[in-house]
């Protein structure tokens, strides 16, 4: 009995060791944790250069290629070829896309009774001139009065002046090209009936060739005639090369009537007679209205707006980057006036990277 009432308290013992031990343990005051060290955050960056460089305040506008339609002492370079008079068609001289020259006889209408009118003042010329020369013979001879020879003269002038008037008669029944180009359409046939001012064909002057674009009319006060122009071609038609010579391009032209259509004033710029542009083709023209020689410029991606709303470029010193509130002017090809204090020339300003930026932000600059 002594040795089970032993076991026991022997038991109980080790259990009190245990619990105090457990105590003791959740009693202990825990470890420090070794400090976090603090790492100072290095941020990539691209940059770029300062300029002072010559900018260019433009407009810019959508347009087409079409034929010059014709301006004060420009004649248009496109018409209607129509029918002088009422008559037949007896032949057909072009199709469409044909090259002419001007004068060239295009359609030919049925003549016979003009000829017959030629023929017969030809005659009465022939004896009108015969008894004027009789007339002049006898005068030298004294052979004939002043009155009949005055009356042979008068009737020579009458036949030659019908000669003429049914000669012009006649040619209205050969409609010629009235300047060189290239039949665009053609819309008479052989033996079809054709009344007077009715449409023959299309013709079109290639070598005379603008751009008509819409400018808003919120812009419109902007134009002058003369300023420089660059054209660039629609992506849907340049095939992807959206490059097109632009040399000496003006303004030539401004309608300044407004389109109640669309709100655009209309203004043609003249293309040299060798453009490669093509009639209709779809374009984007852009004008340039001012010039500001001299300005800072940076790069427009480096221009940011922080969440406060200002408006900054980050200038890298050190290995440090700093904001730098600035103003912002023109902008161009990618290149933005800028205006702030301490910005010249030659400061590198984040490019790539300057978005979000805090300020005086450790970088590590990647690339120029």
């Amino acid at each position: 009995m002594s040795n089970k009432l032993g076991t026991v308290v022997g038991l109980l013992v080790l259990l009190a060791g245990a619990a105090g031990t457990y105590i003791l343990s959740r009693q202990r005051p825990p470890v420090e944790e070794a400090s976090e060290v603090q790492v100072q955050t290095v941020v990539p960056v691209e940059v770029a250069q300062i300029r002072r460089m010559t900018l260019h305040d433009t407009l810019e506008a959508y347009g087409s290629v079409v034929p010059n339609p014709g301006t004060a002492g420009v004649a248009p370079a496109s018409v209607s070829i129509d029918s002088p008079l009422d008559g037949i068609i007896t032949e057909v001289h072009c199709f469409m896309g044909q090259e002419v020259q001007k004068g060239e006889v295009l359609f030919a209408l049925y003549d016979q009774p003009a000829q017959l009118a030629v023929e017969q003042a030809q005659k009465a010329v022939t004896f009108a001139r015969a008894n004027f020369e009789r007339q002049e013979n006898l005068q030298k001879v004294q052979g004939t009065s002043a009155k009949l020879y005055l009356e042979a003269q008068q009737q020579l002038d009458n036949a030659r002046n019908d000669l003429a008037r049914a000669q012009a008669q006649w040619q209205l029944h050969q409609v010629m090209a009235p300047f060189d180009g290239r039949i665009m359409e053609v819309r008479a046939r052989a033996g079809a009936a054709v009344a007077s001012t009715g449409a023959l064909a299309r013709l079109t002057d290639l070598r005379r060739l603008v751009v008509k674009a819409g400018v808003p009319s919120r812009q419109a006060d902007k134009l002058q005639l003369g300023q420089r122009v660059e054209i660039e071609r629609s992506a849907v038609t340049a095939g992807g090369d959206a490059s097109a010579p632009t040399s000496s391009l003006r303004v030539d032209y401004i309608d300044r009537q407004v389109d109640p259509n669309n709100d655009t004033v209309a203004v043609l710029v003249g293309l040299p007679a060798d453009t490669p542009l093509c009639l209709g083709q779809l374009v984007r023209v852009r004008i340039v209205v001012a010039q500001y020689p001299d300005q800072l410029a940076v790069p427009e991606e480096s221009v940011v707006t922080t969440l406060e709303g200002q408006t900054v470029v980050a200038i890298v010193q050190g290995d440090e980057a700093i904001p730098i509130p600035v103003k912002r002017g023109v902008s161009e090809d990618h290149w933005v006036q800028v205006e702030g204090q301490g910005l010249e020339p030659g400061l590198n300003v984040v490019t790539a990277g300057a978005y979000g930026l805090p300020g005086k932000t450790r970088v590590r600059v990647i690339s120029h």
